[in-house]
């Protein structure tokens, strides 16, 4: 299960908000933390809470953009029965592994997708459902630190049981791959 922080949304869906990189997410930086700043002001009784939530996101937003640019690591496409378009991203945000779909992977219509990653050794990790509320999915996601690489990202329909498509790395990348 991956941990995020809440303020009125989750962390990681500000985050896919601030980079245009959720379906339906706010269009500029400014909109998210707006949006979620007034989120946070109606769910808070501390006076300064929406300005620490303001400055955490706008930092993080300047470290996910660093990471855009320097040390983005990207699949082969995605290659499967359902999930057969766009490819994945991997990057290093403050030493925590994230893992981004590109804009134009399109969800696959299974009843419970989830995001799944293989590491160098072979060993599976199911992650988080891919669809979420509404017509939204989790383009982003943080892995948990007790996964040290990943070589091949999969969408596993965890109903079904079934392997809907996967993109594979070069060479297995981690927080220390550069």
């Amino acid at each position: 299960m991956i941990q995020t922080i809440r303020f009125g949304t989750t962390l990681l869906g500000m985050l896919a908000g601030l980079f245009g990189m959720y379906v339906t997410g706010p269009a500029t930086a400014q909109e998210a933390c707006t949006k979620t700043c007034q989120e946070t002001a109606a769910n808070c009784t501390k006076q300064d809470c929406p300005a620490k939530c303001c400055k955490q996101a706008m930092a993080v937003a300047v470290d996910m953009k660093t990471m855009m640019e320097s040390n983005m690591h990207k699949t082969s496409m995605f290659m499967g029965e359902k999930a057969n378009t766009g490819f994945a991203m991997h990057g290093v945000v403050d030493g925590r592994q994230v893992l981004m779909l590109s804009n134009d992977f399109v969800t696959p219509d299974a009843p419970a997708p989830h995001w799944q990653v293989i590491d160098s050794e072979g060993n599976v990790y199911l992650l988080n459902r891919l669809k979420i509320k509404g017509d939204k999915y989790n383009q982003t996601i943080m892995l948990p630190g007790y996964i040290r690489d990943v070589a091949k990202i999969q969408i596993w329909c965890a109903w079904a049981e079934a392997l809907l498509g996967e993109a594979d790395f070069e060479k297995p990348v981690g927080a220390e791959t550069k």
